[in-house]
């Protein structure tokens, strides 16, 4: 099997690095739908706009909410909070689309650099416990065997996360790439998957 962690090939799969992969598996399945590139980049592009408009949304109502609290209690100062609250949603709006722009563009470079897939947009995909499905097509756990192993390794919030970014699986008379960037929910697909392998003892 081969393995590279953050785009830089290992010897093989180490004790730690294999704990850190480690953990539950969810009794209930896990469905997904392949991705293009150009659809993967749409869809994170439409998860960060949620996201970052929620937050852009808060700030809003937070300095509405002052300011309406000022009019009421100290009209008098009702103007230079007012100009401090505008000055403050145009500053975080640059703040917000800048965040949205290089995490995009990370993005956009990640899935770029992805050798192809070979799953066309929209194959159904679903991990449960008795097997994985592509298509309509099942295959036991058992039957599959791991020929690449991707695992992608950050900080979040000082916080050490690794999960498998990508499995290249063999057996059942084909072969099938599993992408994160490429599915729908693909990390906690991939993670799923992994570890169903793990239990079959196919990884």
């Amino acid at each position: 099997m081969r393995v590279l962690l953050n785009g830089r090939e290992l010897p093989g799969l180490d004790s730690g690095l294999e704990r850190r992969l480690a953990g539950g598996v969810r009794n209930g399945p896990v469905d997904s739908v392949a991705l293009s590139p150009v659809g993967s980049i749409a869809w994170r592009g439409r998860q960060l706009r949620l996201l970052l408009g929620a937050v852009g949304a808060g700030v809003v109502i937070l300095m509405a909410v002052n300011l309406a609290i000022v009019a009421t209690s100290a009209p008098q100062a009702t103007g230079y909070v007012a100009l401090a609250a505008a000055i403050a949603i145009a500053f975080v709006s640059v703040l917000v689309w800048a965040i949205y722009t290089l995490m995009l563009g990370a993005h956009r470079r990640r899935v770029e650099a992805r050798p192809d897939a070979g799953m066309s947009e929209g194959v159904a995909v679903r991990v449960d416990a008795e097997g994985l499905t592509v298509d309509g097509r099942l295959a036991s756990w058992t039957a599959l065997g791991i020929d690449e192993l991707w695992v992608r390794e950050r900080l979040a919030n000082k916080r050490r996360v690794t999960y498998p970014e990508r499995l290249a699986l063999s057996g059942g008379g084909r072969a099938v790439v599993l992408d994160a960037v490429l599915q729908t929910g693909g990390q906690g697909l991939l993670e799923q998957a992994w570890r169903r392998l793990k239990l079959a003892g196919s990884a």
